[in-house]
């Protein structure tokens, strides 16, 4: 009886050198260049730029096997690499107490930067510098939420750098008005 796959017979005679029974079933050695029976010869060669050329010379006819395993490794890294982003995305389960202690600790930061940006404007100093002069005094004590844009967000949610009305669009209603021959 001849060996069949799928119904089909397989010819004695294989397009290439290399087993396809012992390729499948011993993988790691046939691509592997420090194994004995490895099947292929590879070229690596200097380029610009701290590149390099690799070059591989496959048997005649296992260029589709070659190219099957490029393509699965490939997807394979995709895949793991997809599976660990979203390990890192995942939100982690925070019992009540650690989540009420961060709300805590958030509200005492805002108070503080509020507290710290009234005081510089009370005294005088324009806005912007006194954003900074804050974020200046976080830095020197080496906080951990130190940043201009973090400060400036802070300060902005907090309602703390909303202009205050002057009633500028009603004087220039008033001064708009029509003539006397409309």
């Amino acid at each position: 009886m001849t060996p069949s796959v799928i119904g089909q017979p397989v010819s004695a005679q294989a397009p290439f050198p290399v087993n396809v029974g012992r390729l499948v079933g011993d993988i790691a050695q046939t691509f592997n260049p420090l194994g004995r029976d490895f099947a292929l010869d590879y070229h690596v060669s200097k380029a610009k730029d701290g590149f390099v050329v690799v070059s591989v010379a496959l048997p005649e006819g296992m260029t589709r096997a070659y190219m099957t395993l490029l393509e699965s490794l490939t997807g394979f890294v995709r895949v793991i690499d997809n599976k660990a982003q979203g390990s890192f995305r995942e939100v982690r389960v925070q019992s009540p107490s650690a989540i009420s202690e961060a709300k805590r600790l958030q509200e005492a930061f805002t108070a503080d930067i509020c507290q710290r940006f009234d005081g510089l404007i009370g005294a005088g100093v324009p806005r912007n510098d006194a954003i900074k002069c804050v974020n200046d005094a976080l830095k020197a004590e080496k906080h951990p939420w130190a940043g201009y844009d973090l400060v400036r967000s802070t300060l902005s949610a907090a309602g703390k750098l909303r202009r205050p009305k002057t009633g500028h669009g009603e004087k220039r209603r008033k001064a708009v008005q029509p003539g006397p021959g409309l």
